[in-house]
């Protein structure tokens, strides 16, 4: 029982030592308090910034006039590439990409945050007997990417409120 504790203080404090810790809530700036998302074709990528923005603090509006600042998901775009193809020139894994270029205005249209690049990738294996199941992983992988590009959006948002506070 003692050598399990030693063992576990010992992991605790090494992991802790490098840096890391959990993900939690992240301290968004005043003048993003109330934010409107704004975006030109629909995606589920915006479901999952507004669950990004909620779970850090902020506060996702329904209506423009009430917001303190928008955040424009400008062009939005799930892109799958060839990665590898076997003897017979048939793709046996592709690499699905999700970039999003985003920014953020004041209500007065006052660039807050200019336009960014927000991007995740992940690797798909594809098996032409297992389509289904393919299909299945492909969208399961472009939801996990969802969230990784979200939370990207998010620490950008974060860091620009440090960097306007800082200059004040």
């Amino acid at each position: 029982m003692k050598r399990w504790l030693i063992t576990a203080l010992l992991s605790a404090s090494l992991v802790s030592g490098c840096g890391f810790h959990l993900r939690g809530k992240v301290d968004l700036p005043e003048q993003l308090s109330a934010i409107y998302i704004q975006q030109k074709n629909a995606s589920p990528l915006r479901l999952a910034v507004r669950d990004a923005l909620t779970f850090a603090g902020g506060n996702v509006v329904k209506d423009k006039s009430l917001a303190s600042a928008t955040l424009e998901l400008e062009d939005t775009r799930v892109t799958r590439a060839v990665r590898t193809v076997d003897l017979r020139g048939k793709a046996t894994s592709y690499t699905l990409t999700l970039r999003t270029v985003f920014r953020v205005l004041s209500p007065t249209n006052e660039t807050l945050l200019p336009s960014k690049i927000a991007s995740a990738s992940r690797k798909l294996n594809f098996n032409s007997v297992q389509v289904l199941a393919s299909e299945r992983e492909s969208g399961i992988l472009v939801k996990e990417m969802e969230k990784d590009v979200a939370q990207q959006i998010i620490r950008n948002l974060a860091r620009a409120g440090q960097t306007t506070t800082a200059s004040k």
